[in-house]
């Protein structure tokens, strides 16, 4: 399967920052990706220099030349992009060339340095680790990206079958997934070889195996070609480092290795998980003609440099996919001839029912299968779901058969077991309704009636529509066996879809929700579609949810009148069945479509009842299940600029007060009235004369811009306008001050002014240290501190008063107020032992004792 993850972020998103470095293999299209981003830059007028670093030569003096022109900065630029390519060719030419580009980086101003976006291409087992060093001298952390090329997705492999002119680019994706390549498709190189021979034979290879071998060969050509002709004659081909790549992938496959390393390299540190290329290092491996090819340091070394290897550090090396080294170690067990005996050993663990492939070699179990008879039958026999992962499809019908027999076999000794779908498809054989047929029955045991299903959808065969649409029709039936029946019916005759379209009104969403997958497009109309789809069950992500969410995105423009229609109609009835849920989403769909063309006054009045019906449901609006609806209704308003500001005059000018008010609270005004048109709604004020004074207001009840320019904007339109001026008001006067908030400032005032240095204060303090009694120089003393409550004299100077009055008789450790907490201000002083002393409270202790309460404008004093 392709990969489900989030795809990554382009180059184009990373503009801000000031330096990224972009790392990859040979062939991964570093350099492509540089040529895009070159002509996107150009394109908008951006300043942008590109330079191949492999280019520059051997001579330092020539390369410093290259690189000062393309680091020259244009006048009057804010910002201008260097586009580096090459790195690693680079430095094979000229060793320094790393402190030559830093060079350049040092002689820039300072405000040419800020504007400048240095982008940097590199193989990731050459990148300099001291230039990038060298690199965060100049910018921030947060400012320099070190980021590799994300593997391709189906939408990236559609693309490239697009652009070499492929028919139906996304069939070629399918197939690609279900004859499990997508390990060659997501590498650009491998995908172009592919491509290649798919655009020549209208097909691809036979079988996956010599997908993968031919796979390799391209992978092992992609290598760095030697510049000293004595060692182009040392050069082996790619038919030799495929077979030493076999040997290599068995030692790391078989073997506790997770990386291979060379250990003659002083910056390797040896691992107890790393292969050391020196112990793979002799003897012969056969040859893809049958003559022995040696294994030495030289071939080995090779291999690292090409592109069937990736670095996982200094010096380290795994294989590009871990499906090359399954498939490579599978062809060493192949080419050696390994006996039954010991591929069993490094296969298999147990024995009896328990015996199985070893979960770590069941890709190559899987491989092995193809080739060699024994291990197919070990594995129909102790472990049939291994062969789901084989290429089935080049087996005969009675093996699919046999096949499919030790499946549900094992389906009905084992309750656990569960197929993956994703494989099923190459079960698929002339006898297969035969075989499934008595099987597809509400009394067969359900995990086995599952898998029968699951058979039956992933081969798509008709036979099977009739007996599927009993079990579907079956309310005995397990309700998810009842489903995934419905949902495996392929090409149903009229009789069966009269047959579905009932089913449309089964009391189940999951039920509906498949029925209706069967009939749309052609045989139902699309607001039959719509009327007909029941919300889900809140706990359950399942058919019901995803249809839902699905079908807003089918509509198409040529649909948009019948889909504004239905959504009003649903959102205007109030006792319809109709899912408000899905009402507001093909509402943001409409919205969508609408914008992309001029837009019509009829849709605008379709969009707008459609809302005020929507605020006549205020009670749903605050409910989960129209949060995410409401939420994409207000992020397509907020794209939709022209046809935004539109639906928002008509809304302002036909909805009652109380209708507006209603869509406010929600999350739907956020998209129409943003603070992005707050100038645009004053300076087109004239608009909005008739309505309703609250209402209007809402439309620049946003602070004053900082923009110069927009201020002097609003500013005239406001003394063009009385009306505007005084629902702007607010500008002209900041907010009064709360009682609390006037609290909390005189608070603040005062902690501030009690921690600050006061050395008139501090002079006095210490005065009356000197001067004091035995009994009052605790108490001074604290005053002292407060005088000065982050100087670092106070305790010098205090250290030495002190001393001063040691002889004077013991200090208190203590200076309380006699009866409690000391008073606060206008409270008589306290005294100690018939002394007087200054007691001041703390700020914490005054705070404490003040009353907080939430801020609320125009609340009145205690």
């Amino acid at each position: 399967m392709f990969s489900d993850d989030a795809p990554g972020r382009s180059l184009a998103d990373e503009r801000t920052v000031g330096v990224l470095v972009l790392r990859g293999e040979w062939g991964m299209g570093k350099s492509r990706a540089f040529e895009q981003e070159h002509r996107d830059l150009a394109a908008v007028g951006l300043p942008v220099k590109r330079l191949d670093l492999g280019k520059c030569g051997a001579d330092a003096t020539r390369a410093a030349a290259q690189l000062a022109a393309v680091f020259q900065p244009p006048n009057g630029a804010a910002e201008w992009h260097v586009l580096l390519d090459g790195l690693d060719e680079g430095l094979d030419n000229l060793l320094e060339l790393d402190q030559l580009i830093i060079e350049q980086i040092e002689a820039l101003e300072n405000e040419a340095q800020r504007g400048l976006r240095l982008r940097i291409s590199c193989r990731t087992a050459r990148w300099p680790v001291g230039l990038e060093a060298e690199l965060r001298r100049f910018w921030s952390e947060d400012r320099v990206a070190v980021v590799g090329l994300a593997p391709l997705s189906r939408e990236d492999v559609i693309v490239a079958a697009r652009t070499v002119g492929l028919e139906d680019p996304a069939d070629f994706a399918t197939v690609v997934q279900q004859r499990g390549l997508v390990a060659l498709a997501t590498h650009p190189m491998t995908l172009r070889q592919m491509l290649t021979s798919y655009t020549t034979a209208r097909a691809l290879p036979d079988t996956a195996a010599e997908a993968y071998r031919e796979a390799c060969l391209h992978l092992c050509r992609e290598t760095r070609r030697p510049k000293r002709i004595d060692l182009r004659r040392n050069q082996a081909t790619a038919e030799h480092l495929f077979a030493v790549a076999a040997r290599v992938a068995a030692a790391l496959q078989f073997g506790p290795y997770t990386a291979l390393a060379d250990g003659a390299c002083e910056s390797w540190e040896p691992g107890g998980d790393d292969l050391v290329l020196s112990r793979l290092a002799s003897g012969d491996e056969p040859g893809h003609l049958g003559s022995p090819v040696p294994c030495t340091m030289n071939e080995l070394s090779q291999l690292t440099e090409s592109s069937l290897l990736r670095p996982a550090g200094d010096y380290r090396w795994t294989f590009a996919h871990k499906s090359y080294q399954e498939f490579l170690a599978a062809e060493f067990l192949r080419g050696r001839e390994i006996q039954a005996a010991v591929q069993r050993e490094l296969l298999w663990i147990g024995d009896g029912q328990s015996r199985h492939a070893l979960p770590a070699h069941q890709e190559v179990a899987a491989w092995r299968s193809e080739t060699d008879t024994a291990v197919f039958e070990d594995l129909l026999r102790d472990d049939p779901l291994v062969l789901l992962l084989a290429d089935l499809t080049r087996r005969t019908d009675h093996d699919r058969y046999r096949v499919v027999e030790a499946l549900l076999t094992l389906l009905k000794s084992e309750d656990t077991v569960r197929l993956d779908g994703k494989s099923l498809h190459r079960l698929d054989h002339a006898q297969l309704a035969v075989q499934l047929g008595p099987y597809l029955k509400a009394t067969t045991e359900v995990n086995l009636l599952f898998g029968v299903v699951s058979i039956a959808r992933a081969c798509r065969r008709p036979e099977l529509s009739v007996a599927l649409l009993i079990l579907a029709e079956d309310h005995d039936a397990h309700a998810g066996v009842r489903v995934a029946a419905l949902a495996a019916i392929s090409a149903p005759e009229t009789e069966v879809v009269e047959r579905i379209r009932i089913l449309t009104d089964d009391e189940s969403p999951e039920m509906v929700a498949a029925a209706l997958r069967q009939l749309w497009p052609a045989h139902i109309s699309l607001t039959d579609l719509l009327s007909r789809v029941r919300d889900p069950d809140p706990h359950l992500i399942g058919r019901a949810y995803m249809l839902r969410r699905e079908i807003p995105e089918l509509i198409s423009s040529t649909e948009l009148d019948e889909a504004i229609t239905w959504a009003r109609n649903a959102l205007c009835d109030t006792a319809g069945s109709s899912s408000r849920a899905l009402a507001v989403s093909v509402l943001a769909r409409v919205v969508s479509l609408a914008g992309q063309t001029p837009p019509n006054d009829v849709t605008l009045h379709t969009i707008v009842e459609a809302l005020l019906g929507l605020a006549g449901h205020h009670e749903m609006l605050y409910t989960q299940e129209l949060h995410t609806p409401l939420k994409d209704l207000a992020a397509v308003f907020g794209r939709e600029v022209q046809i935004r500001r539109a639906i928002a005059l008509m809304l302002m000018t036909r909805a009652s007060t109380e209708q507006f008010f209603t869509l406010h609270v929600s999350r739907v005004s956020a998209g129409l009235l943003p603070q992005d048109d707050a100038l645009y709604w004053m300076e087109h004020w004239g608009l909005l004369i008739g309505v309703d004074k609250q209402v209007s207001r809402l439309a620049v009840a946003f602070a004053s811009p900082e923009d110069p320019t927009a201020l002097d904007r609003a500013q005239a339109a406001r003394a063009s306008h009385p009306t505007l001026h005084a629902a702007t008001a607010f500008w002209d006067s900041l907010p009064a001050e709360s009682p609390w908030e006037r609290e909390h400032r005189e608070l603040q005032e005062a902690e501030r002014r009690e921690n600050t240095y006061n050395e008139t204060a501090l002079c006095a303090a210490l005065d009356a240290v000197l001067a004091s009694g035995p009994n009052q120089v605790g108490c001074v003393g604290t005053g002292c501190r407060r005088a000065s409550p982050h100087s670092r004299r106070l305790s010098r100077r205090m250290g030495r008063s002190v001393a001063r009055c040691s002889g004077r008789g013991p200090i208190s450790a203590t200076c309380r107020h006699p009866t409690g907490p000391a008073p606060l201000t206008g409270r008589p002083p306290c005294t100690t032992d018939e002394s007087p002393v200054v007691c001041r409270e703390s700020s914490a202790k005054r705070s404490r004792q003040l009353s907080y309460r939430p801020r609320t404008h125009g609340a009145t004093s205690r």
